[in-house]
């Protein structure tokens, strides 16, 4: 690592942060693409990439939700029982999906982050409408069975794509309390679903290449740089959220991270196999007798030899 690297990574987490503070986003939507398009220039390449991206953005959700958590807390907009409720899905869907990681082929990780990014896009441009105040569902056991696949599965996705659980949280616990606490304990249980992901993938086999750098599938130096940057940033965009046009910006960050999605499409797309050198050769053979019997001689190959 030379300070050029260190450098690179610290600018990373300034837009991590300030995205997150100035945008409402995660971390994940800039950490993941980054590293991906940045390991290679680190001397980290191959086709665990992808895995090392989403395993390195997983770790860095653990600082994020901790100093998340704590504002919430203090300000009474934590539900500790749903919290509770939840929790345990969404550790076994963590850990499960992050020991599964090593036996997926990286290109449908990369592939998942890709089909979020649109509907990412999707819900910030499309037009707002108004909605109805929701109000809050009884916890049945019909219900609860429901939350609990859906909060497994959920995890699972998080943890894969290297996200906080805030993107799925968020809509369940909104059925059951208000907006400000289901945005709350969303912040809380991102905690507890990072930690389970990161034991995982602690526990998986580092990749080739990244063996020294690497704990796990966990790059430590981009955990150390990216993570001191962005929780340094953050408070700057929130304070930048309050004079600056934060629905234009994220129209336009929505479609600079749809161009990245363009990108790493045609990144995992396998390339159109060319032409093997000796195809022209022979369709030039098996055109020769047509002119032959066209002109009444032999032709001469050296014009069609021309484009």
């Amino acid at each position: 690592m030379t300070p050029v690297d260190w450098v690179l990574l610290a600018a990373v987490g300034c837009v991590s942060g300030l995205s997150a503070g100035l945008l409402g986003i995660g971390g994940g939507l800039v950490v993941v693409p980054s590293l991906i398009y940045g390991l290679p220039l680190l001397g980290i390449s191959g086709p665990d990439v992808p895995k090392i991206a989403t395993a390195t953005s997983l770790a860095l959700v653990i600082p994020t939700a901790l100093a998340s958590a704590q504002a919430h807390a203090a300000k009474g907009a934590v539900c500790l029982r749903c919290a509770a409720l939840l929790a345990p899905a969404l550790i076994a869907g963590a850990f499960l999906a992050t020991m599964l990681a090593p036996f997926l082929d990286a290109r449908m990780i990369v592939a998942v982050f890709v089909l979020y990014a649109i509907v990412f896009t999707w819900g910030v441009l499309r037009p707002e409408r108004a909605r109805a105040a929701a109000t809050p569902d009884k916890l049945g056991a019909k219900r609860l069975a429901e939350t609990a696949l859906k909060s497994v599965s959920g995890g699972a996705l998080a943890a894969l794509l290297g996200f906080g659980g805030a993107f799925f949280c968020v809509p369940i616990l909104s059925r059951f309390v208000s907006m400000k606490k289901a945005i709350g304990t969303a912040s809380a249980l991102g905690l507890p679903l990072a930690a389970a992901g990161v034991a995982g993938y602690l526990l998986a086999p580092s990749p080739e290449g990244c063996s020294g750098a690497c704990a796990g599938a966990i790059f430590m130096p981009a955990v150390g740089a990216i993570g001191v940057a962005s929780v340094l940033t953050a408070p700057v965009g929130a304070r930048l959220a309050h004079s600056l046009p934060v629905a234009l910006l994220k129209r336009v960050f929505a479609m600079l991270l749809l161009l990245t999605a363009a990108s790493l499409t045609l990144k995992i797309t396998p390339e159109i196999p060319r032409p093997a050198p000796h195809l022209k050769a022979a369709l030039l053979r098996l055109a020769e007798p047509v002119c032959r019997n066209r002109v009444g001689a032999k032709p001469s190959l050296q014009g069609l030899h021309r484009p």
